[in-house]
């Protein structure tokens, strides 16, 4: 009034104040409640919940807007002292009907479609704090109310669905900044158990506007709020929006077409792609959760996602580029999201394994180490959601879900391995199965059949046509042998602890089937872990599986050995290690049915249960390594050669070399003394005193070979020696020798060469590179085992001369270790005198003297 100064709160005078308590609320609260101090953004949020209980009706939809994003904010507050109270003041906002489900759609298309544009423009807390505000007003909405405001209109879903890959956004590795973040840990497949605290989804790597922990995270709950909604139904909404949202994200894989080309070789175009899965797979996880989505919808919309994912064309692209590798985990994560949230009737029932699998164990043998250990994660999610963990605890997750779809696995390595020409991949396969599922001991017999289909394509008269991959034919046999000699040596070592328990009370091997008494039966079976009767019938399977391999690693011998003779180094390098764990193999599994013989000749003539299925002294007959070794002695003699031009390579060489030492040791040594000394020194000797050339004829055609070429050579010149080369070379003979001489069971392999040897091997002693003459040394020692009169009377005749001194065990003679009369070591004799005439020549004399007696005993 204008007399007397009062104030009429009248409509006028209310719009008015509402107008500048507007602006002074505007002003005010909003910057506070981001302020540092958590006591007031408490307070400031807590005016917000004020203002919207007691003036919403009086103040505009804007200030109630604003005030409601100020409570949704420091709702998602960081300090549960801020957080929990105001949540508690939302909830009761909610209870009164103070929260307007039309200022919380505004709030969140808004957030939504604005919040890429934070991300790049924003500091981190301001994104931090408008993503969790968008998260508390998504879930307050409720699914249904998001599903109709944000997905139902074309539109609106396909600006939502763009606006989520912007915020997904995949650096360039070659600009990647260096951060900490989540990196992949290698995955050891070789336990029974594979310890991990990952679980899928997972927060992708190199996100270009995620670098603050947590951020990602809560993107992550909208995305799957936002999957959850799409894929619910009502009465009143009964469309579901799930599989039009996931065909959006699923046209990035389509685009392959060639205007593409020119972005996918710079990376744009897989980065783009792997921004789209990583929104699919979080969406679809949050789908896949949602209790109130029809299951058999889930099913069949899961079905089509693995289908698209295991059709696309992107498991064939190089994994070794950063950004390929970085796409085809995210697809294989997709398969492990939907086999761990749909669980093991799903991957039991479906055809989810049938599709998944194969493409899965592929990747496990993959050169990235991101592709290789993703899959391991997904295939063992695979294992454990489907219950495969405890089926066998013999075998981990992983080998147990091999096993169980062996059908699938086996099916789809046969049709590789007989048609390489076309699946180059089939050898990193075939690595990764045996290798790292921990399924080989299963698959050893599986496998046997395709193995030796694909030997067969690699005789003499194929080999022209299967030239071009030999290599990755020859990783597979490396692999496979491998898996046969584990498999053999732990029925070897099963064998063993029989016949010990048996041995007991029967050392020998009975000669009758009637031989054995009662009390002998009395005793046996408490030695024995189970009954007779299932003893015979452990004895009969493992015989029955070594019959297979010993029948396939003699089909691989006899395919792989005169790869040995050919002029690719790689191929002669792999020939070698497969030959050698081929014929270990076999000696492993001579043994093993020497202890299966004994064991059934003994239960035979205690039970006399009818005849065995099988002949298996025959078998043992098969099995026996000497007429492998005899076989394959030529092309190991030819593959160390240089006849044929076949250039002295260090690593071929050397993998003849292991192949060497493994034929002296499974022969005994004795069986291939004589060829060792005639045919294996002569070319070692060469080496040894000569050297080897440079290596410039690798590849020379066997056509233009001469009668010239087929003679070794004793010279060479200066000019063609390859220094380095041959010292590596020399070496490496020198450890082999060494190795063969230090064995009991090989060094009968050297007997006859020692004579020989030992003056050319001490020469390397005394002169060249210290890492030589240090193998020289130790070579000169190992041969005293062999003959360690000859070696000692050389030195002792040589070594003042050279004045190095190598000590080997000196000679001895007479009866018994205890009065046996021993010579004066190396270092005793030759320093004494090698100065004082008088003394040398009193010395030498006594030496002779005690020589004159050794040779007289």
């Amino acid at each position: 009034s204008e007399r007397d100064f009062r104030v009429i709160r009248h409509g006028e005078w209310l719009r008015n104040a509402a107008l500048r308590v507007e602006a002074a609320v505007l002003m005010t609260i909003p910057p506070l409640v981001r302020n540092e101090r958590a006591s007031v953004r408490l307070q400031s949020a807590k005016t917000a919940a004020r203002i919207i209980q007691n003036c919403s009706h009086v103040l505009g939809k804007k200030v109630r807007r604003r005030m409601m994003e100020c409570v949704l904010t420091a709702a998602g507050d960081d300090w549960p002292q801020v957080s929990k109270p105001i949540m508690d003041d939302l909830k009761s906002l909610d209870s009164l009907g103070r929260v307007f489900r039309e200022d919380l759609e505004a709030i969140v298309k808004e957030d939504l479609f604005k919040f890429a544009d934070t991300l790049r423009d924003s500091c981190a807390p301001a994104a931090a704090g408008h993503v969790r505000c968008l998260l508390i007003a998504l879930d307050f909405m409720g699914p249904v109310r998001v599903k109709e405001i944000l997905l139902e209109n074309l539109t609106f879903r396909e600006l939502l669905c763009s606006t989520i890959v912007e915020c997904l956004l995949i650096e360039n590795h070659t600009s990647k900044r260096i951060r900490a973040g989540q990196s992949l840990r290698l995955i050891d497949l070789s336990e029974a158990s594979v310890p991990t605290a990952r679980t899928l989804p997972r927060k992708p790597t190199r996100l270009q506007y995620f670098a603050v922990s947590g951020v990602y995270e809560d993107f992550a709950k909208v995305l799957r709020l936002l999957g959850a909604a799409s894929a619910i139904t009502t009465d009143v909404s009964p469309e579901a929006y799930l599989v039009p949202t996931a065909q959006f994200f699923l046209n990035s894989l389509r685009d392959n077409g060639e205007q593409l080309c020119a972005l996918a070789t710079t990376g744009m175009w897989q980065r783009n792609a792997t921004a789209h899965i990583v929104a699919l797979n979080e969406m679809m996880y949050g789908a896949i959760n949602e209790k109130k989505v029809d299951k058999k919808y889930l099913v069949q919309f899961c079905g089509l996602v693995v289908e698209e994912y295991a059709c696309s064309q992107v498991w064939d692209i190089d994994t070794m580029d950063q950004d390929n590798a970085l796409l085809l985990c995210q697809l294989m994560e997709g398969f492990g999201i939907v086999g761990e949230a749909l669980g093991a009737d799903y991957i039991r029932n479906t055809s989810l394994l049938a599709t998944v699998l194969c493409p899965l164990l592929d990747k496990l043998g993959d050169d990235s180490t991101a592709v290789r250990d993703t899959a391991a994660l997904v295939l063992l999610t695979l294992a454990r959601s489907g219950e495969y963990d405890s089926v066998n605890a013999d075998h981990s997750a992983i080998g147990n879900l091999v096993i169980a779809n062996a059908d699938y696995v086996i099916d789809m390595v046969s049709r590789q391995m007989r048609h390489m020409d076309t699946h180059h991949r089939a050898p990193r396969l075939f690595a990764a199965l045996l290798r790292r599922t921990d399924a080989a001991k299963s698959m050893v017999k599986l496998l046997a059949e395709p193995v030796q289909l694909a030997a067969r394509t690699f005789l003499i008269s194929n080999r022209e046509r299967t030239q071009s991959y030999a290599e990755g034919f020859l990783v597979a046999m490396k692999e496979y042998c491998s898996a046969v000699l584990l498999e053999v040596r732990d029925i070897e070592k099963c064998s063993r602890n029989v016949v010990e328990r048996l041995q007991i009370y029967h050392p020998e091997e009975p000669d009758s089937d009637d031989e054995l008494s009662e009390v002998f039966v009395e005793q046996i079976q408490k030695v024995l872990p189970d009954d007779l009767e299932s003893t015979q019938s452990s004895s009969l399977e493992r015989v029955r599986r070594i019959q297979s391999m010993v029948c396939c690693a003699s089909e691989l011998l006899r395919c792989i050995s005169a790869i040995l003779e050919s002029p690719d180094t790689g191929n002669r390098s792999l020939a070698a290690l497969a030959c050698g764990l081929g014929i270990e193999s076999l000696a492993a599994a001579e043994s093993a049915l020497r202890h299966e013989k004994y064991i059934l000749k003994v239960l035979k003539a205690y039970g006399g249960k009818g005849s065995l299925p099988f002949d298996i002294a025959e078998l043992y007959k098969e099995a026996r390594v000497l007429p492998h070794v005899h076989n394959i002695w030529p092309h190991v003699v030819l593959s160390l050669s240089s006849r044929y031009q076949l250039s002295t390579q260090f690593e071929a060489f050397e993998a003849s070399l292991k192949l060497v030492h493994t034929l002296a040791f499974t022969s005994g040594g004795e069986f291939i003394a004589k060829r060792t000394h005639a045919e294996l020194w002569p070319i070692f000797a060469r080496i040894l005193t000569h050297g080897v050339r440079h290596s410039d004829n690798r590849h020379r055609s066997l056509d233009l070979l001469t009668i010239a070429d087929t003679v070794d050579t004793d010279f060479i010149p200066d000019h063609e020696v390859a220094f380095e080369l041959t010292k590596n070379v020399r070496i490496s003979i020198c450890r082999t020798l060494e190795t063969i001489a230090a064995s009991e069971n090989s060094r009968d392999a050297l007997r006859d060469l020692v004579a020989e040897s030992v003056p050319i091997i001490a020469k390397l002693a005394v002169e060249g590179d210290s890492a030589l003459r240090s193998a020289a040394s130790r070579t000169i020692r190992a041969f005293a085992n062999v003959n360690g009169d000859e070696v000692w009377l050389y030195l002792v005749k040589t070594i003042a001369r050279a004045g190095v001194c190598i000590e080997v065990p000196t000679p001895t003679w007479g009866p018994g270790r205890a009065g046996a009369h021993v010579l004066p070591s190396v270092s005793e004799i030759v320093p004494r005198y090698r100065t004082n005439a008088e003394k040398r020549q009193s010395g030498e004399l006594q030496f002779a003297l005690s020589t004159l007696n050794s040779l007289a005993l």
